[in-house]
């Protein structure tokens, strides 16, 4: 069965928004699934780069969400 890369990026951002230490739950899932090293590469970049740029993400989605980012 075939993971969804996507999908997995966001699990691990909600846990990461939750208190988790990023490379450790970025870790786990690597050792855990047998991932082409593209599909492993594209998770790290997702996942980084989504926690890295989540201010600037926030600010250009918040003027076109009426409940608030927060409630995202």
């Amino acid at each position: 069965m075939k993971v969804n890369i996507r999908q997995i990026a966001a699990d691990l951002i909600e846990r990461i928004e939750q208190g988790a230490y990023t490379n450790l739950v970025l870790n786990e899932v690597l050792n855990k699934h047998d991932l082409d090293p593209r599909d492993k590469a594209l998770l790290t970049n997702i996942v980084k780069g989504s926690i890295q740029w989540k201010t600037k993400i926030d600010d250009f989605v918040s003027p076109y969400v009426k409940s608030g980012i927060n409630k995202l």
